[in-house]
């Protein structure tokens, strides 16, 4: 689905650098009693799965046969005001689930301007106007197919102060393919088929001149929490908001830093659900 904006951004997001990626890594919700649903869930599947950043972990809905199912995040009490929430390994796109995010409880406030369908189950990011919220909920409408849900943020969107680097070639997530493949071939070289054994998506981002300030005051809490944390990821979420995914490192993130000019050029590799 990719990046979910208001209706009428507030200047907290239109101003925003364009053309510079947005990492969701904040996330208050990392416990079962952070999170709550309207309906009980399908047993083995209860909503506090989506407190673990692993994604063979859902919940799914399955008490109500169709109408509107609601997931409350308990927001209260955050250190950082909140301005996104990340969903990843869900089925809205396959099961034509209508998706909106409310304030407070209430269904009449909608920071996202009502209910948007999503396009596919690909990981989203909701962009909303960053204050201190209490509560928020998820509203999700569907008719035949109960929604699940693998994993969800919610916390500090962090902008990049620079885009890529447009001097190198990038690969963006969702279509860095990466597969293990064993073909099958008779003796006489004719072809028998094959077996995908896995398909994962990879990417690499590079990255030059962030100022010394940004990258230690932002970017280094954002690597410390990336060696154990897996993160959302838009790499151009202005020119192709479609393009996110839900991430983790494959590498070490190391910065280089100019003995010149003393800008540092960092390298971000990933792997993830796209």
């Amino acid at each position: 689905m990719g990046v979910i904006m208001p209706t009428s951004p507030s200047p907290s997001i239109s101003d925003n650098p364009v053309g510079v990626p947005l990492i969701g890594y904040n996330n208050i919700i990392t416990s079962g009693s952070r999170v709550s649903a309207l309906s009980p869930a399908v047993d083995g599947f209860p909503i506090s799965n989506v407190a673990n950043p692993a994604t063979h972990l859902i919940w799914q809905g399955g008490v109500l046969t169709s109408g509107i199912d609601e997931v409350y995040l308990n927001v209260s009490g955050s250190a950082v005001p909140i301005d996104y929430i990340g969903i990843a390994g869900h089925n809205f796109g396959s099961g034509a689930i209508g998706l909106d995010v409310t304030a407070g409880g209430s269904p009449d406030v909608s920071l996202i301007g009502g209910f948007t369908l999503p396009t596919d189950d690909s990981p989203i990011i909701i962009r909303f106007a960053a204050a201190a919220y209490t509560q928020l909920t998820l509203r999700l409408d569907f008719d035949t197919v109960a929604p699940e849900i693998a994993v969800i943020y919610a916390g500090k969107l962090t902008p990049l102060e620079r885009g890529i680097r447009v001097d190198v070639s990038h690969i963006p997530l969702p279509f860095g393919r990466v597969t293990r493949i064993l073909n099958g071939m008779s003796e006489a070289g004719n072809f028998l088929g094959r077996l995908v054994l896995s398909e994962s998506r990879a990417s690499k981002a590079e990255f030059f001149a962030f100022t010394p300030t940004f990258y230690r005051s932002t970017i280094d809490a954002f690597l410390i929490a990336a060696q154990e944390s897996p993160f959302f990821w838009a790499w151009a979420p202005s020119d192709y908001p479609l393009e996110t995914g839900y991430s983790w490192l494959t590498a070490d993130a190391q910065p280089e830093v100019s003995p010149d000019h003393r800008r540092i050029a960092l390298t971000l590799e990933m792997a993830g659900i796209a």
